[in-house]
């Protein structure tokens, strides 16, 4: 059973902000509530202050990276309280096993196809239900 997305808010954290706008377009037109940061502080702010129902973050964003953002969420007991899509445009072995240690719901290459995004959002929201 997948949720229906009305009422349901996303956070998409990424420095890109061509990536950024397509994505709050394509999940607005879903019915999520989007909610957007442009680089990790503001990722960690929005996360602590109103944590959200999913959360995406960039792998790469200036001045930490998403590694940063869990690990401080983590420290704060609020990791896994949401679940993390992760978006990478390169990733190594390790890291990528760190991430699903860490609770990620799903990693998606960069560039990415809006259809495994829409796809990913929904699963990993259903799965936190």
């Amino acid at each position: 059973m997948v949720l229906h997305p009305r009422g349901k808010q996303v956070l998409i954290a990424e420095d890109d902000q061509a990536t950024r706008q397509l994505i709050r377009i394509v999940l607005a037109n879903e019915g999520y509530l989007v909610r957007e940061a442009a680089n990790s502080i503001e990722a960690c702010d929005s996360c602590l202050i109103d944590p959200p129902d999913l959360a995406i973050l960039d792998v790469r964003m200036p001045q930490r990276d998403a590694w940063d953002v869990m690990r401080i969420l983590k420290e704060r007991g609020m990791l896994g309280g949401f679940p993390i899509i992760v978006l990478s445009a390169s990733l190594n072995v390790r890291e990528e096993a760190e991430a699903f240690d860490d609770g990620v719901c799903v990693i998606i290459s960069k560039p990415f196809d809006i259809a495994e995004l829409l796809d990913a959002v929904a699963r990993c929201l259903d799965e936190a239900a």
